[in-house]
């Protein structure tokens, strides 16, 4: 910033090429939930703890604090010229002042959420396997027949997080993309579709549980996220690793306090098994659904799936969380059939064939 002078500044243009960048100004309101690669927060004697919470942890690689020293909220004292404060007093200021709607601790509780929430680390999993798999699948979008125009939509379509999805899952069961890909884009016309990626998403789908790459959860993070294929980088596959584990056991967390809380959305579901094995299985399931519910925001008690998906990343999720969910009621309906077994076993007589239980 400068400290003199008027308003506006010209720059020489081999500095701005070298040492400038675009960036975008909004309020720590709207930043909600969003994260940058570096986030830079004004603050004033008027911000309050939970705006500058929210402000200070938007970014992935650094985040700075700019504190006005100079701004005075008191209109009985501010008179157009106000002696500079220390920037540590105004933070201390800014510190003791939480907002008036809202408790500090459940501001807190509300900020850290949005920050290790699954949809806030989830999108920081897909930006870096993203940037891993950009060359590849650049190369993969612009040699697969795609006109110009196409290829533009494709990629700027509200699908085309999912399409990326599919390509991953694809990628991580070991099928042939190079090959298969192609074929998927050329078999049938796509003058008519209304969005190319959302068509060639489902194409996708469909080939990849055809072609034998369809294992419920092997190749997901706590069974709904494809997971991207293994990089060759160190550093970004600990990145990825990271955020997997972290995706996995909020899931889990969510999942073992919805349970213990016995929540409506839970009780659909059944119940955990006295079975070691069985309840193990169960678990996991109910982690599926947890996992979806905190990835879309799902607050109903009694809805475990909310509303209707709203693109096609949600509507790919809710069909994994919704067989996750059958699951879990198939395996607690096979134990209490079971365990009803072996409270009344029924006799074996000749000609009479025992039941492998209830099917859904």
């Amino acid at each position: 910033g400068r400290r003199t002078g008027g308003a506006v500044v010209t720059l020489p243009p081999q500095y701005v090429a070298e040492h400038l960048e675009l960036g975008y100004a909004t309020t720590a309101h709207r930043a909600q939930g969003r994260t940058v690669d570096t986030a830079h927060a004004l603050v004033s004697a008027a911000s309050t703890r939970e705006v500058l919470y929210v402000a200070a942890t938007r970014g992935r690689q650094a985040n700075r604090v700019y504190v006005d020293t100079a701004f005075d909220p008191d209109v009985d004292t501010a008179h157009g010229t106000t002696p500079a404060r220390d920037p540590v007093e105004v933070l201390r200021g800014v510190l003791a002042t939480p907002s008036a709607d809202t408790a500090a601790s459940q501001a807190l509780e509300q900020a850290w959420q949005q920050r290790h929430g699954i949809a806030t680390v989830w999108a920081e999993y897909t930006t870096i396997a993203a940037e891993a798999c950009r060359g590849r699948y650049d190369t993969l979008l612009a040699s697969c027949g795609l006109q110009p125009h196409e290829l533009a939509a494709v990629q700027t379509s509200p699908a085309y997080g999912a399409l990326l999805g599919a390509l991953r899952e694809a990628d991580g069961a070991g099928l042939n993309l190079a090959t298969a890909f192609p074929r998927l884009v050329q078999g049938r016309p796509l003058n008519s579709a209304d969005d190319v990626a959302a068509v060639l998403h489902g194409r996708l789908q469909r080939w990849t549980v055809a072609a034998g790459g369809h294992d419920p959860g092997a190749q997901r993070i706590a069974g709904l996220f494809p997971a991207a294929p293994p990089t060759t980088d160190p550093d970004t596959q600990q990145a990825l690793d990271e955020r997997a584990v972290l995706i996995h056991d909020r899931a889990r967390h969510l999942a073992a306090l919805a349970a213990q809380r016995q929540d409506a959305w839970v009780r659909q579901l059944g119940g955990p098994p006295a079975d070691p094995e069985r309840r193990q299985a169960w678990y996991r399931q109910l982690v599926t659904v947890a996992a979806y519910r905190d990835r879309w925001h799902i607050t109903s008690d009694r809805q475990p799936f909310g509303g209707p998906p709203t693109n096609e990343e949600q509507a790919a999720d809710l069909h994994r969380a919704q067989r996750a969910a059958h699951a879990a009621i198939d395996i607690h309906r096979q134990a209490a059939w079971k365990a009803t077994q072996e409270r009344h076993p029924v006799p074996h007589t000749p000609g009479h064939s025992r039941g492998f239980g209830p099917t859904l």
